[in-house]
């Protein structure tokens, strides 16, 4: 435990020294990584452990390589090892989920319904097929600045969706109809079959109910 200690302690002065030798203060480097200046006082006084992410900003920031927050004894060069097969397995990892969000995508794009991935907090759309931007009349860009009711005549409450989804566990289909409504004004009948991704997603998968 006290090697722990000394090394964090040790690191929080190479932290320290690379910020002074950048002119920053804690608040300006603290704004450059999106932390507070408590956390960075922390680290530097070896109160707290940072991150593989944390330390990569941190050197970064401060124009140091990641080598400058290891050197001098023994520990740190054991610790610097160490860090470096995590960050391999970092970028492994980064890879993989690179990967699986392209094949995602490739799902989406090649489903012949009009699919949406919404938050579910504010209903707010983060993802749309090209088929749905195609088929309402609207960009990709301009679906991530809409929420799903933006495309409904006559939308549910959404204190009543939200408390459905609240009961309604991460993967079980619902369904509804409704009247959809394309950029240039023209209606639709529709039939929505949905379900929660996770507690923060779900997806929406839009028909035109008139041609069913």
């Amino acid at each position: 435990m006290k090697k722990v200690e000394k090394s964090r302690k040790e690191l929080g002065n190479k932290i320290k020294l690379a910020r002074i030798q950048a002119n920053l203060s804690q608040g300006q480097l603290a704004a450059k990584i999106e932390r507070t200046g408590a956390s960075i006082a922390y680290l530097e006084q070896g109160k707290r452990s940072t991150s593989t992410d944390i330390l990569l900003k941190i050197a970064d920031a401060t124009s140091k390589p990641i080598t400058f927050f290891f050197e001098d004894n023994e520990l740190n060069k054991r610790n610097l090892d160490q860090f470096i097969q995590l960050s391999d397995s970092i970028e492994h990892i980064k890879g993989l989920l690179e990967k699986s969000e392209n094949k995602y995508k490739d799902l989406l794009e090649q489903s012949p319904d009009l699919l949406f991935v919404y938050r579910i907090d504010n209903f707010d759309i983060v993802e749309v097929n090209q088929r749905a931007c195609n088929y309402y009349g609207y960009s990709r860009a301009e679906f991530k600045k809409m929420n799903i009711f933006d495309i409904e005549m006559k939308p549910a409450l959404k204190e009543d969706v939200s408390q459905l989804y609240e009961s309604t566990p991460v993967g079980e289909l619902l369904e509804a109809h409704g009247i959809g409504k394309k950029r240039d004004g023209t209606t639709f009948p529709i039939h929505v079959r949905f379900t929660k991704l996770s507690d923060e997603f779900a997806i929406g998968n839009v028909r035109n109910s008139s041609k069913l």
